[in-house]
């Protein structure tokens, strides 16, 4: 592992441009007919079966406008047969908006930065000992002239251990094109390009891995649908001692309650350090509130994000205003956290911003 972080607002950004744009209802779901055609019909559940759900086509001899109507019934019919494949197919769906929605892949530019005294912070919390406290900026760009680029990150820590440490992330569209890394060393004042690093190696020090802020597509998973249920509790964050001693907000438990997706990821490779995860999705915006890690049948880890909205539209505008990563074999913890005021969308930086002489123009 480099030891060096990057790359914090590709996991923790989402835009009103996200094309999987959520729907108002639960009790309807968009069907995709071909690139402009589009209908809507409510959601069978998992338990419905054609035989007691599906509609009966009107016998012959009919008048000829009843006839005329058997176009949605025929179509009613034919979601039913095809019901199972549907849904086998939901939860690749679901966690592939959540993907773009985390990625920021539907802004062109998702920027953080220092307002007044207010910086994006991460916390490391090591049994026993003090906290690890480190600031920093992140620049993520999705719009290039050159295609073959999905996108681009720059994160520069600005106090802390790591502090003058620069990272630059180019991501590919092509996924089996491994990802470039240059990260400024501000003791050698030398950029150094790396190889990707593991999907399980740590980042910046905290119990977050690589893969669990930037690298895990979803197509490294197989998904299946657990159902619907209500969220219980509220998103874990640090008791209000230690809240109050690093000035952090009021925790958030607005969601405790909604209906969430379950879905159930396991990974496709071999002997990985988690044989499972089941991820809490809101039901409307596929934004991830939660993501419990297995073992051998035990509970090993959780992440828990609070989502707040930033813009005009709720249901589509949102960024994570913390999140809070436990190791429940460790004990150890790690927080992001992200004041609003720090938040910019679309400041219109031109390309060359997103480069190596960025790295070098970093003062430690």
């Amino acid at each position: 592992m480099t030891g060096a972080p990057f790359l914090l607002l590709r996991f923790l950004w989402a835009s009103k441009e996200n094309e999987g744009a959520p729907l108002r209802h639960e009790s309807e779901k968009k069907y995709e007919l071909s690139g402009r055609e589009t209908f809507h019909m409510p959601i069978l559940s998992q338990q419905t079966t054609a035989s007691a759900t599906c509609p009966t086509l009107l016998p012959a001899g009919r008048r000829r406008s009843q006839r005329r109507s058997l176009w949605a019934p025929c179509c009613g019919l034919l979601l039913c047969l095809l019901g199972g494949q549907a849904l086998a197919a939901t939860a690749d769906e679901i966690m592939t908006k959540a993907y773009a929605l985390t990625h920021g892949l539907r802004v062109e530019q998702a920027v953080t930065r220092k307002h007044g005294r207010d910086m994006a912070r991460l916390i490391n919390f090591i049994p026993g000992g003090r906290e690890r406290v480190s600031s920093f900026e992140s620049y993520v760009n999705s719009r290039f002239a050159d295609r073959a680029i999905e996108s681009r990150a720059l994160t520069i820590f600005r106090s802390g251990k790591q502090r003058g440490v620069g990272i630059l992330l180019t991501s590919y569209r092509d996924h089996g094109r491994s990802p470039l890394l240059e990260i400024w060393l501000p003791a050698l004042r030398k950029t150094r390009r790396f190889a990707s690093p593991s999907y399980r190696d740590y980042w910046a020090g905290s119990v977050l891995t690589y893969g669990d802020v930037a690298l895990r597509r979803p197509e490294d998973e197989t998904h299946q649908l657990l159902g619907k249920e209500p969220f219980t509790g509220c998103p874990a964050f640090p008791d209000a001692e230690t809240a109050a001693r690093l000035d952090l907000p009021e925790p958030g438990c607005e969601i405790q309650g909604k209906t969430m997706y379950r879905v159930r990821s396991e990974p496709r490779f071999p002997k990985w350090w988690y044989d499972y995860r089941i991820t809490w999705l809101d039901v409307e915006t596929y934004a991830p509130w939660r993501s419990d890690y297995f073992k051998a049948g035990k509970k090993i880890k959780t992440i828990d994000v609070h989502w707040r909205p930033f813009g005009e539209d709720p249901y589509r505008d949102l960024y994570p205003r913390y999140l809070y990563a436990r190791d429940l074999a460790s004990g150890r913890a790690s927080l992001v956290y992200v004041p609003e005021t720090t938040l910019e969308r679309n400041p219109r930086l031109p390309e060359r911003f997103w480069s190596a002489q960025t790295l070098r123009k970093i003062r430690r």
